[in-house]
């Protein structure tokens, strides 16, 4: 498993919103609406995919009923969650705190996978180096200072 590198491209996604999800065998296909960071790449861009490989499980915990488990993607998707936060959770599980807007408040998104993978617009692969590139460009820009 390598959870800390699935923690750290998460992440740098930070205040993303998963629009789309999507299983095919142990893969799991994210679509992640970042336009602060993928507008970097190019201005016309406003997300990327995230590729989870390896997948063994992937459900949503909201906060108002934690034991109502929702393990069907279409329906977490349909959330609109956010991207808050993301830590290591127990059982090499990663974490992900999660505004929503629809149905629930919020809750936790909890996915244990092997690997991850990310794509710009152009299904481009971006390395780690590279967002954490992107994502230092926005948060310490003199635009976002001075706003």
């Amino acid at each position: 498993m390598n959870t800390k590198k699935i923690i750290a491209v998460l992440s740098q996604l930070q205040e993303g919103y998963i629009e789309e999800m999507t299983k095919e065998g142990d893969t799991v296909n994210i679509k992640i609406e970042c336009k602060h960071l993928a507008g970097l790449i190019h201005e016309s861009y406003s997300n990327f995919y995230v590729v989870l490989k390896g997948c063994k499980d992937l459900y949503f915990s909201p906060w108002e009923d934690e034991e109502n488990i929702v393990s069907v993607l279409k329906d977490i998707q349909l959330f609109k969650p956010d991207i808050l936060n993301v830590e290591k959770a127990d059982y090499q599980y990663v974490k992900i705190y999660s505004n929503c807007e629809h149905v629930y408040t919020g809750g936790n998104i909890m996915i244990l996978a092997h690997d991850i993978l990310v794509f710009d617009e152009e299904l481009n692969p971006i390395e780690l180096d590279q967002l954490l590139d992107l994502s230092d460009k926005y948060w310490f820009s003199s635009d976002k200072a001075e706003g």
